[in-house]
Order: structure tokens, then sequence, then C-alpha cells
């Protein structure tokens, strides 16, 4: 391993390239934990737009079968009506 005086630095010099390394780096994880948190946040909206649009869809579904069933009671109420007249 070559010693700072090898390198032609004096060992303040390599310390204070070590710190801003480490800075660096340190700001490199903080910055990059920031990304994995918005796009974990991103795809937890995602996930719950998707559980939104899938109630919507099966609430319109069912109130569509709703209004099928009561056409259907409607026509055999007036059938009937015919029928017995």
């Amino acid at each position: 391993m070559k010693t700072a005086h090898s390198l032609g630095m004096s060992p303040e010099a390599i310390e204070k390239l070590v710190q801003q390394e480490i800075c660096l780096q340190k700001d490199k994880a903080e910055r990059e934990e920031r990304y994995a948190d918005r796009d974990q946040r991103k795809l937890e909206l995602e996930q719950e737009q998707l559980v939104v649009g899938q109630r919507r869809h099966e609430s319109d579904h069912a109130e569509a079968e709703k209004v099928r069933i009561e056409a259907k009671r409607l026509v055999l109420k007036l059938l009937r009506f015919v029928l017995m007249n």
C-alpha cells in the first residue's frame, strides 16, 4: 500500500479526500434511499388506484345487475297484468 508521501500528498490532504469521498458516498446512499422511497410510494399509489378502479367496476357491475333484475320484475308484473285482463 502506498503511503501519503509516496503519492506526493500530505496526510492531511489525503484525509480531506477520504472525508470528501465519504460525504459523496453518504449523499449518494441518501439520494438512492429517497428514490427508493419515492418509487415505493408511487407503486403503492398505483396499486391503490387499481383497487379503487376494481371496486368501481364491481360497484358498476352490481348496479347494472340490480337494474336488470328490476327490469325483469317490471316486465313480469306487466305480463301478469296483461294476462289477467
